[in-house]
Parts: structure tokens; C-alpha cells; sequence
């Protein structure tokens, strides 16, 4: 009885860490892919933020080594035009026990603006009480960049084409 309470006991713990090896390997790969598409989650209720990835630290410029920021800490860094509307949109959807999803801009320390793109969704108990709120930001500042910049490219080249046929006149 000994011998297969050992065999049991050596065979639990061997599952345990073959799964908590799939769990590391798995957790990585999610960081990663949150890294390489610049997307993190947060969850969190009311001022209290309960959880930030990896990639959340990166985008809001927080410093993991501090803890998980105050929902205070990063609603600050938040564009002061953007604050009240967003604020708005998520008491709203909370409200109505909805997801919401909307842009923004955050602000950080060093005076950098960031654009992001987020989908809350809240998730309540059987007896309709709000336990968290998961959200995802999505950093889209690249693509926001590349937008403004193609619009000025277009602008400029619109320019042109418009002042070429008075040359063409004036030529002949």
C-alpha cells in the first residue's frame, strides 16, 4: 500500500509540473503575442486595478516594479479632452451591463501621446453584482501616425496636381 501510495504521489507531482510547465510555456506565449500586437489587458473595479500585463506596463509607462498602479494613476494619464468622454462611455456600459469599446489618448510623464483603442467587458455575478471589468488597450499610435502622415502626403500632392495646369498656361 505504501509502495503504490508513493507511485501515486510521484505520479500526481510529475503531472503537476508537466502542467505548470504547459502553463509557463503558455503564459509566455500570450506575452509575447501581446507584445509583438502591442495589446494588453488590465482588469480591474471601481479605483481598484486588480491585474496588468506585461504589455499594459509598456504602453501606460508604468514601472511593473511598483505594483499595479492605482486606477487614479493611469486615469490621470489619460488626454484631459478624452478624460470626461471616456469616462462617460464606460459608466454607461456599466450601467446598462454592456462592453464597450472606444479611443483615446493617454499622456505620458515624459509628455509622449499615445493613441489607444479599448474593449471592456464587464463581468457580473449570478445575482447581477459587477465583479471586474476586463479591458483590453490596444496601442495604435503607429498606425495613427502613418494615417496623419498619408493624409499630408495626399494634401501636398493635391497641391501640385491642382497648381499644374496654371503652369501649364503659363508655360504657353
Amino acid at each position: 500500500t505504501e509502495q503504490e501510495l508513493r507511485q501515486a504521489h510521484e505520479k500526481l507531482e510529475a503531472t503537476v509540473a508537466e502542467r505548470t510547465a504547459s502553463l509557463q510555456r503558455s503564459e509566455r506565449y500570450l506575452a509575447e503575442a501581446q507584445r509583438l500586437s502591442h495589446c494588453g489587458v488590465t482588469a480591474y473595479k471601481g479605483s481598484k486595478v486588480f491585474y496588468g500585463s506585461e504589455e499594459i506596463y509598456r504602453i501606460w509607462g508604468f514601472d511593473p516594479a511598483q505594483g499595479v498602479p492605482s486606477r487614479k494613476a493611469a486615469l490621470q494619464r489619460i488626454h484631459p479632452d478624452d478624460r470626461d468622454r471616456l469616462n462617460v462611455e464606460v459608466e454607461r456600459a456599466l450601467r446598462e451591463k454592456k462592453r464597450y469599446s472606444t479611443a483615446y489618448r493617454i499622456v505620458l510623464p515624459d509628455g509622449a501621446v499615445k493613441h489607444l483603442e479599448s474593449i471592456g467587458q464587464p463581468v457580473f455575478s449570478t445575482d447581477g453584482e459587477l465583479i471586474e471589468v476586463v479591458a483590453t488597450q490596444i496601442d495604435v499610435t503607429e498606425r495613427k501616425l502613418a494615417e496623419q502622415a498619408l493624409r499630408e502626403s495626399e494634401y501636398k500632392l493635391r497641391q501640385i496636381l491642382e497648381t499644374v495646369p496654371a503652369l501649364l498656361w503659363s508655360l504657353d
